[in-house]
């Protein structure tokens, strides 16, 4: 297999036109979004993709965060040469929010079901868990995935279904 695949490939460079894209009160913010224009730049996609985008951005973010943090700098750099995830920005404030959020139902856009999101999960982490294995980092993996378990049992995650 090619990584990235066209598809995850496809998807890096589309959403970095989104981020770069003008908008009202478009943050400073060159490799994501601030929480404050997500919304609206999900509501700039047709209304019958917006939960689809919106379960996109989410695994992105999600796998972006789990990898800065278990992945070590050196070989995050490496993966974010490879998959140049958009993050999502926390605001007021500095680093990254908690990816949950996009799915909260209170958002103006349709929140993905839990079909889509599983469906996503493959297509984005599942790959990205084949590429780690691909490039010998397993470990990597598998500290993944014990760190999406353990996010699992925070309260911005709790009212998501099961996801690991």
């Amino acid at each position: 297999m090619v990584f990235p695949s066209p598809p995850l490939k496809a998807w890096c460079k589309n959403i970095q036109k989104l981020v770069d894209a003008p908008r009202r009160h478009k943050t400073a913010y060159a490799d994501g979004f601030c929480q404050c224009e997500l919304a609206p730049a999900i509501l700039r996609a047709p209304p019958e993709g917006q939960a689809q985008l919106a379960s996109a951005l989410f695994w992105s973010f999600w796998i972006d965060l789990v990898m800065c943090h278990v992945a070590g700098p050196k070989f995050y750099g490496e993966f974010r040469k490879t998959y140049p995830l958009p993050r999502l920005h926390p605001h007021p404030g500095f680093g990254t929010a908690c990816p949950a959020w996009v799915l909260r139902e209170d958002q103006p856009y349709p929140v993905p079901s839990p079909e889509l999101l599983l469906v996503d999960k493959q297509e984005f982490w599942g790959e990205i868990a084949d590429w780690l294995d691909s490039v010998g980092s397993s470990d990597v993996k598998k500290k993944a995935i014990a760190a999406f378990e353990e996010d699992m049992e925070r309260d911005c995650f709790k009212y998501l279904p099961r996801l690991f």
